[in-house]
């Protein structure tokens, strides 16, 4: 008894430019018909069925890898669906199908992993054909339900034009966060953490991370002109009200200044990106 084939590719596809479109439901049409595939809710995921030979499984393999190396078109689909083809098939077939027999993948072995554990992060019903893989691996360790809202905010940026519309549902997820985790905290503690993370670049992660106590605290940014100041200080109490210094001395005195400057430039306590006065002749500066 042949079994029914559950299919519905053309979900999702109906934004695409034509071309695309076309592309897509030809290719989740030939991929539905291979025997190992039993259902295919979208064009960006299946199920296999778990009683195909592994013959047709790694014929099904061969095909997404092929359309794979003609390009970057359509390169979510193609991801996702190998991700759906590699992990279901490592738990119907066994471990040994990762490596398919006679197909050489396309990606790295980083990539094929990213691969894998995005489509098990990366529900079917959050996928978005007309998303960069990237941006769904991007929120890919969030909820379900949150993962769906920021998939959703990036889709309709993307179709309404946003310039940087990944990096602005980025920082807005990271808005979110560090103001849920810090309305969490007592209303006395809130206003030195919302200090922080204005005055400073920190991840959600990273803050999570400070507020716990695992993470130190940034070290305060010094303006060059300031440092210059600061160091120089140094020089001065270390050779002030002396009536000779020896040459060495003062060698040994300005290799420590240098040596503290790097330090401090490697440890981002010297800030020479944003500071204007960094670009005045020194004689002003101090």
């Amino acid at each position: 008894m042949t079994k029914r084939r559950e299919t519905s590719i053309d979900t999702g596809v109906e934004r695409l430019d034509d071309a695309s479109q076309r592309y897509a439901v030809s290719l989740a049409l030939r991929i539905s018909k291979y025997r190992c595939c039993a259902s295919m809710t979208s064009p960006t995921s299946l199920v296999l069925d778990p009683d195909a030979d592994i013959a047709s499984y790694r014929k099904l393999v061969s095909t997404i890898n092929n359309e794979g190396t003609r390009g970057e078109r359509l390169d979510t689909m193609l991801k996702f669906l190998m991700g759906d083809v590699l992990n279901q098939g490592e738990d119907v077939y066994g471990e040994e199908s990762h490596c398919v027999e006679g197909v050489e993948l396309q990606w790295e072995d980083r990539t094929v992993y990213n691969v894998c554990l995005a489509a098990r992060k990366v529900p079917p019903e959050n996928r978005k054909l007309a998303l960069s893989h990237r941006m769904h691996v991007d929120l890919s360790t969030l909820e379900k339900d949150e993962q769906k809202f920021y998939l959703d905010v990036a889709e309709q940026r993307y179709f309404a034009g946003v310039r940087n519309f990944r990096k602005s549902v980025l920082d807005q997820l990271n808005d979110d966060k560090c103001r849920k985790l810090i309305m969490a905290l007592p209303v006395d503690e809130q206003a030195k953490w919302v200090k922080l993370i204005e005055e400073n670049k920190i991840h959600y992660t990273k803050l999570e991370g400070m507020i716990e106590g695992r993470i130190p605290l940034p070290r305060k940014e010094m303006a060059p002109d300031f440092y210059v100041k600061k160091v120089l200080n140094q020089v001065k109490e270390e050779i002030g009200g002396r009536t000779q210094v020896a040459g060495d001395e003062v060698l040994g005195i300005v290799v420590d200044v240098i040596w503290d400057a790097i330090t401090a430039c490697r440890a981002r306590q010297i800030n020479m990106d944003d500071d204007k006065q960094w670009q005045k002749p020194l004689k002003e500066t101090l």
